[in-house]
């Protein structure tokens, strides 16, 4: 029997499995933590009526809306980990999702490693080397980046439940190559703007080039397993980048 090629493997998983965008659109005074300088789309950069063709001019951090942080972005240290020289499938392979949001997490509320082994459990999955883990602390529910009422922006990106430093070393132990959020800033739980705990960025994920994703959106609609796929901008000496993450899944219909 004649071995398939990979196109041919590749239109075969296709036809089997759903696409899911986990990116949030990107548009001027899209919501983001604070700290971090405002995304601006310069709608008429260059118009058909002036100059007989028409681009937008984005003035974007690395750090605006689905995103990936390199472990410089907070190690001054690792000179040679910028987002340049990640590798590039770090963030592209099978997928582990937690869906947190049945907890109702509460701003600087900490995930533990009890609970996540718990929701393995209720999902039927078993954390394995190489996977990404996608955290949905069900933080979608306060990401409206077209609503006038600064308050309600404001609540998605100065307040976030995190992870417990059990959970941050659990991930970390099983040998995970990402960990991935719906929220602002994935591991750390944030109130009122205020940094409170941050045990992936400084001590279990970064440190150990493990990539943290943040302001992932529609983590809901994905199954507890699947294929993530990811991939930032090749941005010299990155700090982090903007990321178009899809996740793929099989298809029951």
């Amino acid at each position: 029997m004649e071995e398939k090629s990979i196109v041919e493997l590749f239109a075969e998983l296709r036809s089997r499995t759903r696409m899911v965008d986990l990116s949030p659109r990107l548009q001027s005074d899209l919501p983001k933590m604070t700290v971090h300088p405002d995304l601006e789309v310069i709608h008429d950069a260059r118009s058909h009526e002036r100059h007989g063709y028409y681009a937008q001019t984005l003035v974007i951090s690395e750090h605006h809306g689905a995103h990936v942080d390199a472990p410089i972005h907070v190690h001054p240290e690792m000179t040679d980990a910028t987002i340049e020289n990640v590798e590039i499938d770090g963030l592209l392979g099978p997928y582990k999702k937690y869906d947190l949001g049945r907890l109702a997490p509460q701003p600087g509320q900490l995930i533990t490693r009890a609970q996540l082994q718990a929701e393995e459990e209720r999902a039927d999955f078993r954390l394995q080397a190489g996977d990404v883990a996608l955290v949905d602390f069900g933080w979608s529910r306060y990401f409206r980046p077209d609503d006038p009422d600064w308050e309600r922006r404001r609540y998605w990106a100065d307040f976030n439940a995190g992870l417990a430093e059990d959970a941050c070393d659990y991930l970390a132990g099983r040998g995970v190559k990402a960990v991935c959020s719906d929220t602002v800033a994935c591991d750390i739980s944030l109130v009122n703007g205020e940094v409170l705990t941050e045990f992936g960025h400084r001590t279990y994920f970064l440190p150990n080039r493990i990539l943290i994703g943040e302001g992932f959106e529609n983590l809901g609609l994905l199954p507890p397993t699947g294929l993530i796929i990811a991939l930032p901008l090749r941005i010299r000496d990155g700090s982090g980048s903007p990321l178009r993450p899809v996740a793929m899944f099989e298809s029951n219909g």
